[in-house]
């Protein structure tokens, strides 16, 4: 930046006048181990009933008045000159959008010429004198806390548009916590100091109502939700470098194999397709063998492969490269692929699902029980994405490769995630060639564990900041690491996706491909795992569970129950042909049955008096709201609920909780809705109580709030529980 002598105006330091704009916008990303992306603020002016900011907050600004009206110019200026001791011209900030009809804004390219080079100075004087970095330290983490405190109470908590997500003053705010989010990762690169990015982070409204406004502007923009969880690692400046990135190409949830169409590598290609010998593929197949085949310029050969002497191709049919043994592949991509090959192994022999699995149903059968060994043993694991391949070059920066990658139709796919979790070594196709995990080393190492999740099971170094180019040991994942892996892919046969994640469990694919259907093929999976975490009875919000005796708790599938259970809890499921056999704590409630849109309202009656139903309904008529614990319970969809086998009827009177009321908040976590028969269960003191799977449930403190009370549900019933902790439950 460029600035003068002067010291005139709010802040005590030079005067800044004017921006390096030589510099390249994209290197000005990072400073240190930490991304920083910045956006357009509006120069929005809220009133008075909406920004009240102490002017102790900033107190070399000129922001004097507690209750003045301020617009978002003075008040992001404000804070910087207060950060980095400086004076900032008017003009220097501000553009003109191409809309003339809008608001100036703060140029979010201006924000990152002004501060990341100010960060890096900083941080590159940290050995000068040490007593005055740390004096600058300090100073600017209690500036940045004041300013976090002074709007999250200023804007956050004195207005009510955040429930409309298209409100206008949604933008600017949206923007805001962006900005302080991005300040906050600078504080902490620079200093080490993490207390502001936690306070906003861990602790603000403003800051979860941004998650939502996100969620919207991503849906609006991409069309998908899916991204939310999976790029929380460098937090919003890096979803807000998201939502500035060209959308990728929509996913084909269910590909059509009567209907399709194997593409050639250019839309006016028509050379001719080459196969395979598909005798030589059903012979080794027939002996339990792994066929691989290799290309010499004109013809494919066939061999039975031995371990690490093989390439192996994992890409998703909707990119066009889909096919079978007798079919075969465009001579265009077979080259193509065999370029790749013969690049990372001298033979140039692959595997790839177009051209060494059959169409035959009985030997299409063989291959897939040899699924996991196909992966497992490849020397290299590549991964063919049109995404990855369109908007990636080899020397693209860094954060593309992690966006496209964790954005790609490849991530999308349940078979592509045992395909990737098997790999020794992964590489990723791009426009100009071939980068593998390794390419992740350094400063975006974190965001790509958290944008990536099958990369935190690689071999890596946390304190280097590293991956490890091979795996030598393929890792087995238990059924909890699988949830947060496979949330919200999709598969063409659903009966598949049990095979396509068992050899990562440590279940052999062959003991499930002879069971017709998919919940068949769930249910013995789950029997033969016999223990896991509790999580697949209590999550999975849009989860469709199995229609089978003693297992309507289990689900269907496992890419929609979304978020995996604490690892170190020791309370486990065991299943059984029965049921599904834990502790949990038990809220149980007069009964109520259930209509489309009910929430129900629970009031916690904590003395020892009996708990029957009655009991439970008298004293809900004299309960004190201010002297009991109150949660509200929201459910899953109409559609996603098991109503009672013989009556039809949905009716339900407790809930299942991980954890005991009195140990944890609850925060919006997941329950499990059920009906207790109480007469059945309980013979005993040890005998576990038998609870009928209902739904699932989303359990929070307190009454419901404005936003769920007018836009979610339309009638709460109201009841008196009692809690039962860690009591024996069997679910069926």
């Amino acid at each position: 930046m460029a600035a003068s002598n002067s010291t005139s105006g709010p802040g005590t330091g030079p005067t800044v006048s004017s921006l390096d704009l030589a510099e390249n916008i994209t290197n000005l990303r990072w400073v240190e181990n930490d991304f920083i992306f910045f956006v357009d603020i509006p120069c929005t002016i809220f009133n008075e009933h909406q920004l009240m900011l102490p002017s102790r907050a900033f107190p070399s600004t000129t922001i004097a008045h507690p209750h003045a009206a301020v617009s978002l110019h003075a008040l992001t200026t404000a804070v910087l000159e207060d950060l980095m001791d400086v004076t900032i011209s008017d003009q220097v900030l501000l553009c003109k959008p191409q809309d003339t009809a809008a608001l100036q804004v703060i140029s979010g390219d201006s924000l990152s010429r002004l501060i990341v080079p100010w960060a890096r100075k900083m941080y590159a004087s940290r050995n000068d004198n040490h007593e005055a970095f740390a004096r600058a330290g300090k100073r600017v983490t209690e500036t940045l806390i004041t300013a976090i405190a002074a709007v999250e109470e200023g804007i956050f908590r004195k207005i009510h548009s955040f429930i409309d997500h298209h409100a206008p003053e949604l933008e600017a705010l949206y923007a805001l916590v962006n900005f302080l989010s991005s300040l906050g990762r600078c504080v902490r690169a620079v200093w080490g100091d993490d207390s502001a990015r936690a306070k906003l982070e861990g602790d603000t409204l403003m800051y979860r109502r941004s998650f939502d406004i996100f969620q919207q502007k991503l849906l609006e923009l991409w069309g998908a939700h899916f991204l939310l969880a999976g790029h929380l690692g460098g937090g919003l400046p890096f979803l807000s470098y998201v939502l500035s990135c060209e959308p990728p190409r929509k996913m084909v949830p269910k590909v059509d194999t009567k209907k399709y169409e194997t593409r050639h590598t250019t839309a006016d290609c028509t050379c001719e397709f080459v196969r395979p010998p598909a005798t030589d593929v059903y012979d080794l197949l027939k002996k339990g063998q792994l066929p691989v085949v290799s290309f010499d310029g004109s013809k494919l050969s066939v061999c039975g492969a031995t371990p690490y002497s093989y390439v192996s191709i994992s890409h998703v049919w909707a990119d066009g490269v889909g096919s079978n043994t007798e079919k075969g592949l465009p001579l265009c991509q077979v080259r193509r692929i065999s370029e790749h090959a013969h690049a990372l192994n001298a033979g140039g022999w692959f595997w790839m699902d177009s051209l060494c699995i059959p169409s035959d149903e009985k030997m299409r059968t063989e291959a897939v029980r040899l699924m996991g060994k196909t992966y497992r043993e490849a020397g290299q694991v590549v991964v063919f994405d049109s995404d990855v391949r369109t908007f990636c070059a080899r020397a693209s920066p860094v954060e593309d490769h992690i966006l496209r990658i964790a954005t790609s139709g490849w991530m999308r796919r349940v078979w592509t995630l045992q395909e990737g979790m098997f790999a020794r070594e992964l590489w990723f196709e791009h426009a100009d060639g071939l980068v593998d995990c390794t390419a992740f080393n350094g400063p975006a190492y974190e965001v790509a564990l958290h944008s990536i999740p099958l990369l935190a099971h690689r071999t890596r170094d946390d304190g280097a900041r590293r991956f490890e180019r091979v795996m030598p040991v393929v890792p087995t994942c238990t059924l909890n690491d699988v949830v947060g892996l496979i949330r919200y892919r999709a598969i063409s046969r659903p009966e598949d996706e049990p095979v396509a994640i068992s050899d990562m469990l440590g279940v052999p694919s062959a003991a499930l491909v002879d069971f017709p259907t998919r919940d068949e093929r769930m249910r013995a999976l789950l029997l033969h795992l016999r223990t896991f975490h509790r999580t697949t009875i209590l999550n999975g919000w849009w989860c469709e569970r199995l229609a089978l005796k003693n297992f309507r708790w289990a689900p269907a599938t496992l890419t929609q129950v979304l978020w995996p259970d604490d690892p170190k809890d020791t309370r486990l499921v065991t299943c059984t042909p029965e049921g599904a056999f834990a502790e949990f704590s038990i809220v149980r409630f007069p009964p109520v049955e259930l209509g489309i849109n009910y929430g129900v309202v629970v009031f916690i009656i904590d003395d020892d008096d009996t708990e029957d139903e009655d009991t439970l309904k008298t004293k809900l008529k004299t309960v004190k709201p201010e002297s009991c614990r109150i949660f509200h319970l929201t459910l899953s969809p109409y559609l996603f609920r098991q109503p009672n086998a013989e009556t039809q009827r949905l009716v339900i009177n407790a809930v299942l909780l991980g954890r005991s009321l009195d140990t944890h908040k609850l925060d919006g976590g997941g329950v499990a809705a059920v009906f207790a028969d109480v007469a059945e269960g309980n013979k005993t003191s040890e005998s576990p109580l038998h609870c009928r799977f209902v739904t699932i449930g989303s359990a929070t403190d307190g009454l419901p709030d404005i936003a769920e009370s007018q836009h979610s549900r339309t009638y709460w019933a109201h009841v008196a529980g009692r809690e039962i902790v860690y009591g024996k439950v069997r679910v069926t």
